[in-house]
């Protein structure tokens, strides 16, 4: 469902919010799995506990670094984000799952679920299929050095 990535250090050398969200660590399944991949269309970015940006997923590649993958991301409107930061925060409140994600992770619709949350019909990106295409294809956005 959601793909929440950290970006505390990257935003604090000045990156903004896209720059920072569009490459992560620990998501290798995402390039290697295409039904895990297209269970998840949203990435949640977070500074520390904050929501600072949600996005829609419309594509993924594997980055030349090693472990990563980078995301071709679009912004979804003002009704969406706050649903799905509401979902986060109501998480945290109950769980403090993403207190627990080390750079980037997953978080299933059984995540929230086990914490007795109520999904909410969340139509908000209209990419049915998440694809796998070649790092060229993903715009590149100059991030600060961290």
């Amino acid at each position: 469902m959601i793909i929440v990535v950290k970006i505390n250090k990257c935003l604090a050398a000045g990156g903004n919010v896209a720059a920072c969200a569009y490459r992560a660590w620990r998501l290798g399944g995402l390039i290697t799995n295409p039904t895990l991949r297209n269970r998840f269309k949203y990435l949640v970015a977070m500074n520390g506990y904050n929501v600072v940006g949600v996005f829609c997923i419309r594509a993924v590649a594997r980055d030349p670094e090693p472990n990563r993958v980078q995301f071709d991301l679009t912004s979804i409107n003002q009704d969406c984000y706050n649903t799905i930061e509401d979902l986060i925060h109501r998480l945290n409140q109950a769980t403090q799952k993403t207190r627990y994600i080390q750079g980037a992770g997953y978080i299933f619709d059984d995540h929230f679920r086990m914490a007795g949350i109520e999904i909410p019909e969340i139509k908000c990106c209209q990419f049915e299929n998440i694809e796998l295409v070649e790092v060229s294809q993903i715009e590149q956005i100059e991030r600060p050095k961290i």
